[in-house]
């Protein structure tokens, strides 16, 4: 029950710090915790990839430069992979106020601007200090900075750390 969207996908859970799968010449290549991100990508740079990074890392990597001790995070998938999540920001020592997520196994570039935004009200929280988006896949650049202005805090969306990333 508790990988549900890792076995409704057709995969097995591997309780490792990297794993890599080879289908139809594509690699891939998953880690679990903060601490498995750097043999993550070094895993990736070791397939081929001449510099890597993982929008997890830049969600490491920004909580830490930032400070924050308190967020509240929304997602697009179900109960157990939105408390992986939790769980990962725990080891990292962030304490999770709220979170709300869709419960999503598929489809999730379908989600429009307009459930993100309902989704980051709702979970917003005066103790949070600031909001993740969690997932590549969600829409959010057009109403990051709507959002920040309305709620007065900042709101962190898995690309817009990931570009971060990249450009540090």
């Amino acid at each position: 029950e508790e990988f549900r969207d890792v076995v409704n996908a057709g995969a097995k859970w591997h309780d490792e710090p990297v794993v890599e799968c080879e289908t139809d010449g594509w690699k891939l290549i998953t880690s679990r915790t903060p601490a498995d991100i750097d043999a993550f990508v070094d895993a990736i740079r070791e397939a081929g990839a001449p510099e890597a990074l993982t929008s997890s890392g830049a969600l490491a990597e920004a909580v830490t430069t930032l400070g924050l001790q308190r967020i509240s995070v929304i997602t697009p998938y179900d109960q157990p992979l939105t408390d992986r999540l939790v769980d990962f920001l725990g080891e990292l020592e962030v304490g999770v106020v709220t979170q709300q997520h869709l419960g999503l196994a598929g489809g999730i570039w379908r989600v429009n601007y307009r459930t993100v935004a309902a989704l980051v009200e709702a979970a917003d929280d005066p103790a949070a200090e600031a909001i993740f988006v969690s997932c590549t896949n969600l829409p959010t650049y057009d109403i990051i900075d709507p959002l920040e202005r309305e709620l007065g805090k900042p709101v962190l969306t898995a690309n817009q750390l990931t570009v971060w990333a990249c450009l540090a």
